[in-house]
């Protein structure tokens, strides 16, 4: 009975990763109130390493090469 219990419940949250989007409902999902909170910092530091792997940002200081691995 538990054995069973068990099985019926992994089953049914492997089954519930599964699920196809409308078109239609691709718009509601996209709104910018759905994104993920972002941490000021954390975006500077993301910034930081784009521009140094690109070479497209300048004189800010930073060390490093165009490798992105300060």
């Amino acid at each position: 009975m538990r054995r069973a219990a068990i099985l019926a419940t992994a089953l049914a949250l492997a089954l519930t990763g599964c699920v196809r989007v409308r078109p239609h409902q691709r718009q509601r999902l996209a709104d910018p109130a759905m994104a993920a909170p972002t941490w000021p910092a954390l975006e500077r530091a993301d910034e930081h390493t784009r521009e140094v792997s690109e070479g497209s940002g300048g004189a800010t200081g930073a060390g490093g090469g165009g490798c992105g691995c300060n």
